[in-house]
């Protein structure tokens, strides 16, 4: 939401950064986890934050010199994660942390078309990371083989597209600056955080297996307790015309968790759309939600 305009006027972004404070369960903890697409230790190799005082401003948290310390990430929880680091003494302080490093696999692109604007986009996702660092969610490569993405700059705007076909991923972006160079990288690395976010599954080993079943109501009375259960394998949901309002509506419908667990389990459901939209859905009471 803070790189949307409000009030009709547009909000600078601001580097994103998660809070590292001491939990009396866990430790020293960040709260981000693995909805938040943070990835736990790969052998010996671990996601890395910077750690930075409670006030600092954005501008500091570009700075390595404003940094007091490092820490690691140890273990990844679906809400939080925790660290350690040598800078984490007082249990009482809380710090800003920006992600520097991770072992998560960096989503492969392809740049093309004129040069102008491949080497502006090239110089973008080589600052984008924290700290003016490359970026660490998007590598470049030379050939399409293994791309997830590539990005096509011709006639002066930046198209991101799949490796084989010229449609357009997500709205196109005009001019070769490095204002909008700068937006096409922050895209590329949402996109890759997205389909971290997509990719998140339960081991075999996780408690909520045979414990947790999503039921879907559908249909006009979608939100009352006597509405009809989804049971079919394909859920097809429709708009419908509405003759009174003169108007199409949206189709309506409820999620309902049940738990055969003795354990209280904590949930978040996510809406994720082809246009790279990761959307956290509101229950409207416990154990119920309504989308519409």
């Amino acid at each position: 939401d803070l790189s949307q305009p409000s009030l009709g006027g547009a909000i600078a972004p601001s580097l994103p950064y998660f809070t590292v404070s001491y939990h009396k369960e866990y430790g020293w903890s960040v709260d981000g986890g693995a909805i938040h697409g943070l990835q736990a230790p790969a052998g010996d190799q671990t996601t890395t934050l910077s750690l930075f005082p409670f006030d600092a401003q954005p501008d500091q948290l570009k700075s390595a010199d404003s940094s007091i310390g490092v820490a690691t990430i140890t273990q990844v929880h679906p809400q939080l994660s925790q660290v350690e680091s040598e800078a984490l003494i007082n249990t009482s302080d809380t710090f800003k942390a920006v992600v520097v490093s991770s072992p998560m696999p960096p989503l492969q692109v392809v740049l093309q078309g004129e040069e102008a604007g491949v080497e502006s986009l090239q110089q973008a996702l080589g600052t984008v990371g924290p700290l003016s660092a490359p970026s660490v969610y998007v590598r470049v490569i030379d050939t399409l083989k293994g791309a997830a993405f590539r990005v096509v700059a011709s006639g002066g705007t930046y198209v991101i597209t799949s490796p084989l076909e010229d449609r357009p991923l997500v709205p196109p972006v005009n001019s070769y600056d490095p204002t909008s160079a700068l937006k096409v990288a922050q895209n590329l690395e949402h996109i890759a955080r997205w389909r971290t976010i997509a990719a998140l599954n339960s081991p075999a080993s996780s408690q909520i297996h045979g414990a947790v079943e999503a039921k879907i109501y559908t249909g006009e009375e979608a939100y009352k307790d006597e509405a009809t259960e989804i049971t079919d394998a394909q859920i097809r949901l429709e708009y419908a015309y509405n003759q009174t309002k003169q108007a199409w509506t949206p189709p309506r419908f409820r999620i309902k968790l049940h738990t055969t667990s003795e354990t209280t389990l904590h949930c978040a459901l996510f809406y994720l759309t082809e246009r790279f939209k990761a959307d956290a859905i509101k229950p409207d009471r416990v154990g119920s939600v309504v989308r519409q």
